[in-house]
């Protein structure tokens, strides 16, 4: 089973089961669309100078997402939003990047 972990910049999270998600890609910037059992969470992601490739962001995603099927870690995302950005990874551990975003939905 997979888990989806969000936490957002006043240090609120939850955990929540996560059924799907797909990934679009659309020149400099790419939606993230996370399914749960709930709602649908949607984020638009793009290059920044930190993260310049969007081929590199989606394997990176792509990559925790896979993770996250095995059931070996939860699918992390820490939102701050206020500053249009969102780490996705354990910050707690230093396995995350951070990305420029906003969230759709």
């Amino acid at each position: 089973m997979s888990m989806l972990k969000i936490s957002d910049g006043d240090y609120d999270s939850y955990g929540t089961k996560l059924k799907s998600h797909t990934i679009s890609v659309d020149g400099n910037s790419l939606t993230l669309k996370l399914t749960t059992e709930d709602t649908d969470i949607i984020y638009k992601i793009s290059e920044d100078t930190r993260e310049p490739d969007i081929s590199q962001i989606e394997r990176f995603i792509s990559s925790e997402l896979c993770e996250a099927y095995a059931g070996k870690k939860p699918f992390t995302v820490s939102e701050y939003l206020q500053r249009m950005y969102i780490y996705i990874g354990d910050i707690d551990l230093g396995e995350c990047r951070q990305f420029t975003a906003s969230k759709v939905l």
